[in-house]
């Protein structure tokens, strides 16, 4: 993948990469198209394709029940310091979303 074309995606998705990573970007991307280059000489004849990674239905019973752990509470203040941008109690994010 062209290193403009990585750039257009990560402006996309409103990110901000430096150099090193959209280079690191860029090999891994070679790397993934390479693995399925590979994919090309193995015989998938009469193997059938999957819907799911796993064919595995789950069943909403084995699942656990959510649990509040009040002894995790995380104090308004800390997540306002973790906070790019914030304002008295509010986090002031920059808008997303186009209104066409």
């Amino acid at each position: 993948m062209k290193i403009e074309k990585i750039k257009k995606l990560a402006n996309d998705l409103l990110l901000e990469p430096n150099d090193e990573v959209i280079e690191l970007t860029k090999k891994l991307l070679a790397s993934i198209d390479e693995s399925l280059h590979e994919l090309e000489w193995m015989d998938l004849e009469g193997i059938k394709p999957l819907s799911h990674i796993n064919e595995k239905e789950i069943a909403f019973e084995d699942l656990r029940e959510d649990v509040v752990d009040s002894t995790k509470k995380i104090e308004k203040k800390d997540l306002l310091a973790n906070a790019a941008n914030s304002n008295d109690d509010l986090v002031i994010m920059k808008r997303v979303v186009n209104e066409e």
